[in-house]
């Protein structure tokens, strides 16, 4: 496999994704002067019928990115079903608060557009992503899955591709690639300069932590209960990749 696989595949997802966010944005910006409880009622409908009509075509893009690429015919990838269920349902109570508070948001109503958008994109990029994954785990040739976050990914992709994690947010542009020991995932310089950031700032945080003068009077719990920006969190490793490497955000 080629990186420019990789990337043909990432345009494809981000291409179904974005046009699922473009249909929920506009009908819901075509309801947003009605009444909020009705606004959210209609959207509690239309939102996982878009999911899991775009859903579908981002299965459908994984299963076939899969067998394109696997050394050997012969397997045949399941299409994940639409994520449609309670964490969608969870997601999108999150997204419409501004409906009901928009006095606390900046753009007042009008966030719940930005909030659907994002939460849209990453469900339907879930079917390509869990496609993939369920096919690896039955596949007697697979070595796994690698995420593979682009050039510009923010800091917590930088450090989920570090790692291989599969934490995804909102408006993740990241893509998984199966491997093979016949058909390895590509080197990618960007990949290992995530690496390195990460790597760098565990560092960063390990050394602090022994800096501090706290650090010999305390056992490693107390000390970390009493200063928590010190432990080798999510939170604190990103934070560290931006000030020290320069990730946007």
């Amino acid at each position: 496999m080629l990186l420019s696989d990789v990337d043909a595949h990432r345009g494809l997802i981000n291409g179904i994704t974005t046009v699922a966010e473009n249909d929920i944005t506009a009908y819901a910006s075509s309801i947003l002067d009605e009444a909020p409880e009705r606004v959210a009622a209609q959207l509690r409908a239309a939102v996982p019928a878009v999911v899991s009509q775009y859903g579908d075509a981002a299965a459908l893009g994984g299963a076939l990115f899969y067998e394109t690429h696997r050394p050997k015919p012969g397997l045949v990838a399941d299409l994940a079903a639409p994520s449609i269920g309670e964490t969608l349902t969870g997601a999108l109570g999150w997204a419409m608060t501004p409906l009901f508070r928009p006095d606390e948001f900046e753009l007042g109503a009008a966030e719940a557009v930005n909030r659907l958008g994002g939460v849209v994109q990453k469900h339907v990029a879930l079917s390509d992503r869990e496609t993939i994954a369920a096919a690896s785990r039955r596949d007697n040739l697979s070595t796994g899955v690698e995420r593979f976050a682009r050039a510009s990914a923010c800091s917590f992709c930088a450090l989920m591709s570090s790692h291989n994690g599969s934490h995804w947010h909102n408006n993740c542009k990241c893509v998984s690639v199966p491997t093979w020991k016949d058909s390895p995932a590509p080197q990618s310089e960007v990949l290992v300069r995530f690496a390195e950031a990460s790597d760098g700032a565990r560092q960063a945080l390990l050394d602090a932590r022994r800096a501090h003068p706290e650090w010999g009077s305390l056992s490693p719990r107390k000390f970390l209960r009493r200063h928590p920006e010190f432990a080798l969190t999510n939170r604190n490793l990103t934070r560290v990749m931006r000030e020290r490497y320069g990730f946007a955000h």
